[in-house]
């Protein structure tokens, strides 16, 4: 009753009015489901509500314009601004209801307008090899074009529903897009990309489509494939940008490293010289002083001058640091290493290398129940013209590897953890070599490969 006292009101616009308001409702939906994890702006559901109705009454004024130029030489030329209009109809929308980056909102709603230009060619391609008129019925079962019945609306809804659950978890992240410009103008590009395509190629093809029936399948086909590729592009968008944001973070990380280097090889340098001189005055006044006060002094200073020789002078001042804070944690290192062929690495990257191997090591066995178990092992050494790095120790409760060779940090800001492993995969792939983690029994092995260069080989 309701729809036809619409069909009587709209007369011959009544078809046009619908077909723009369910494409609209389409972008809408689409979208929204890519968007859904998108921080949101205050009163969003009155904002959301209220712009889609709004948008709902622009779809019906952009219908109509539509309508009466049918009969227009500019037919085609017109069609494609309106659908292009209407499209952009639920950005407005979005940008004033999520509390996000133009570039969020943005490859969220272009991944939304390929998710329903892969479930609106989809669905008729279906209904054309069970031979049903596509441009007559929404149908999937009832091949009598003269009445829709209810269940057909059900089966229609269901299918395009369930396409864009599927595509947005497929496809849609969890997390943000960091601030880069390169990206901001690659979403701008694919953006306008893909609505310029979607509506000017296939709203024109849209109009040929019934000459012939060859012509409307390779149509249907490519815009299928078109609207996968740019959900494809948005991820990769989104990789690249991550990329882009774990490497900011690893050159801050890098240089802040690298001044600590330079602090902690200032105070080793100055304690070298101070422990040389107070050995020679230990041995001036060792028969002035009492026995326990000496030995005490002693050890004081053999503590100091107890460095371990690795070869490399910048790795001794790396175990130097590292040791200090192992004793503070009541943890043993072992090292025995060789490490005089390690001068292809640069201060600051032998720094964050070893310093995040030996750092990670101390947090996972600093607080372990049984206290002998709280031992750090580092060995260095070279076979077949690569140097082998290894380092195991004991953890407690569940390591989460993931295929990149990182941990998942149960920390609360994931933001700036994990960045540890992250500096020592990206250091061992600039150098070209390998890196192989094990967790078996409360046991974790690293073990590091890098080719030494050919004037390092023997």
């Amino acid at each position: 009753m309701f729809l036809e006292i619409i069909s009587n009101f709209l007369g011959d616009y009544t078809r046009e009015a619908f077909s723009f308001c369910l494409t609209y409702f389409h972008y809408f939906l689409a979208s929204s489901l890519f968007l859904v994890k998108r921080k949101k702006r205050s009163f969003f559901h009155l904002r959301i509500i209220l712009g889609f109705i709004v948008g709902l009454f622009v779809a019906l004024g952009i219908g109509y314009i539509n309508f009466i130029s049918l009969s227009s030489r500019f037919t085609v030329l017109i069609r494609c601004i309106c659908y292009l209009f209407l499209s952009l109809t639920p950005l407005a929308v979005f940008f004033i209801s999520y509390d996000e980056t133009p570039s969020e909102i943005l490859l969220g709603w272009t991944s939304g307008i390929a998710a329903q230009h892969i479930a609106n060619k989809s669905f008729p391609l279906i209904q054309y090899f069970l031979g049903i008129d596509e441009r007559a019925t929404i149908s999937l079962i009832n091949r009598n074009t003269e009445e829709i019945q209810f269940y057909d609306f059900l089966i229609y809804f269901a299918y395009y529903i369930a396409l864009y659950i599927l595509l947005a978890f497929l496809f849609r992240r969890d997390t943000n897009l960091a601030y880069d410009k390169k990206t901001s103008r690659s979403v701008v590009g694919l953006s306008v990309t893909t609505t310029l395509f979607a509506n000017s190629v296939i709203c024109t093809a849209r109009l040929y489509e019934p000459e012939s029936d060859s012509l409307n399948i390779i149509i249907k086909i490519f815009s299928i494939f078109f609207g996968l590729v740019v959900l494809l592009i948005g991820k990769g968008l989104f990789e690249q940008n991550k990329k882009i944001a774990d490497m900011v973070v690893l050159e801050e990380l890098w240089h802040q490293e690298k001044l600590q280097y330079e602090s902690i090889k200032a105070s080793m340098d100055m304690i070298n010289i101070k422990v040389h001189d107070l050995k020679h005055i230990l041995n001036k006044v060792e028969n002035e002083i009492n026995s326990e006060d000496f030995e005490s002094l002693k050890k004081a200073v053999e503590f100091y001058d107890g460095t371990i020789r690795t070869g490399n002078d910048v790795l001794d001042v790396i175990l130097y640091e590292k040791v200090s804070l192992c004793k503070k944690n009541n943890v043993k290192l072992t090292v025995m290493a060789d490490a005089k062929k390690l001068t292809f690495l640069s201060p600051s990257k032998l720094f964050s290398l070893f310093g995040n191997i030996i750092e990670n090591a101390i947090n996972a066995t600093k607080d372990l129940s049984d206290p002998t178990m709280r031992i750090i092992s580092l060995t260095i050494k070279e076979k077949n013209n690569f140097l082998i790095i290894e380092e195991t120790n004991f953890y407690e409760g569940v390591l989460e590897l993931t295929d990149e060779n990182t941990i998942l940090t149960k920390n609360e800001n994931k933001n700036k953890h994990g960045y540890g492993l992250k500096s020592i995969n990206y250091i061992v792939k600039e150098c070209k070599g390998s890196l192989d983690i094990t967790t078996d029994n409360g046991c974790f092995a690293l073990t590091i490969s890098l080719p030494l260069p050919k004037e390092k080989q023997n």
